[in-house]
Formats: structure tokens, C-alpha cells, sequence
């Protein structure tokens, strides 16, 4: 997996995974990823380290919290690269965390959007 600075290495200590439901409780974090790809949009549950949020807590200008929670977005590009955002549920406010070279593994089951 290619990183991008921001994390660096530190991806896998944060236990990253496809969850069947709605799992990780954290107040300063959704569990829930928006995803965007070349289907469409659509919502995939995850599970994580606490770790996590305070990571992306300190790329952004607000940290996270339970004041300010945060969660994942994933975007495929075209080049086939995908990119995953940490951003705040209550602004459009978004830091750039790392580019994987493919779908991450955790990018299962996707609920999509209905588009009508």
C-alpha cells in the first residue's frame, strides 16, 4: 500500500476492517465510510482503533472529537488509485490521509444510494 505522508506507516496499528454492521463505538468518529467509485455512492460499516481518530484529529484544524466527530471518505480515482479523506460530519472542512493503489480491503459490501 502506498501512503501518503500524513500516516505514513501507521496504518496497520489502527485495525482498519470491514465490519458486518455497525460496529466501533466512538463519539469522535463515525463508523460508517462514504464511499465513492465508479458505480456510484454508498456506505460501508467499518471497525477501528481509537487510534485512529486521533490521527486524523491532528491533521485537521479542529482535531476530533465528541464536539466535532469526524469520519472516512474513499474516492476511487480514474487512474484506478484511491483516496481516503478524514472529514468533519458537520462542515465540508477534509484533510487528504493517504492514496491507496487499490480498493482497500476494507471496502466491502457497499450499500448504495438509490439515485432516482
Amino acid at each position: 500500500m502506498v501512503y501518503n505522508p500524513v500516516l505514513s506507516g501507521e496504518l496497520k496499528c489502527f485495525r482498519l476492517r470491514h465490519a458486518r454492521k455497525v460496529g466501533t463505538r466512538n463519539l469522535g468518529m463515525s463508523s460508517v465510510v462514504r464511499v465513492r467509485d465508479s458505480v456510484g455512492i454508498g456506505l460501508v460499516d467499518i471497525t477501528f482503533e481509537s487510534s485512529l481518530v486521533e490521527t486524523i484529529g491532528k491533521h485537521l484544524p479542529r482535531g476530533a472529537g465528541p464536539d466535532d466527530p469526524v469520519f472516512l471518505r474513499a474516492e476511487e480515482q480514474l487512474d484506478g488509485t484511491w483516496n481516503i479523506y478524514g472529514q468533519y460530519i458537520r462542515s465540508r472542512e477534509y484533510a487528504l490521509l493517504w492514496i491507496a493503489p487499490a480498493q482497500p480491503h476494507w471496502i466491502r459490501h457497499v450499500r448504495r444510494f438509490d439515485n432516482h
